[in-house]
């Protein structure tokens, strides 16, 4: 008994490390999530806004073609050096980031399954001590 009892020690232990690196891999990647969220919002912003500088009434909208431009972008558009490339890498970290938080839950849960298991073995085998 006093194996399993160290068993579901060592199984909490590992447990409680694998719920760790769940929310430290859980926080990163939300950081970095909303920081590419922000990047691409900026970079979208650009890209109306030169859109809309080049209009001209009665001249075809590069986008759309239509002559008639009744709200073109207006916001405030501050230069930003992101290109598309940037933003793609920067969107690849993030997925590679989800699929480690993903893998890092998955072992989290695992690992609590076990210690849960090892917990019930021993509480089985003191009830029938």
């Amino acid at each position: 008994m006093a194996v399993i009892r160290k068993q579901a020690g060592e199984s909490l232990a590992k447990a409680k490390k694998k719920l760790d690196i769940y929310a430290e891999i859980s926080k990163e990647y939300q950081k970095l999530k909303d920081s590419y969220e922000n990047m691409r919002q900026m970079f979208l912003n650009e890209q109306a806004g030169m859109l809309a500088a080049d209009l001209k009434p009665g001249f075809p909208c590069p986008v759309c073609g239509s002559t008639d431009h009744p709200h073109p972008f207006a916001g405030a558009v501050d230069h930003v050096d992101i290109s598309p490339e940037k933003l793609q890498k920067i969107a690849e970290d993030v997925e590679n980031l989800r699929t480690k938080q993903e893998q890092a839950a998955n072992e989290s849960h695992a690992a609590k399954t076990r210690y849960e298991t090892r917990k019930r073995t021993l509480w089985r085998r003191s009830a029938d001590s």
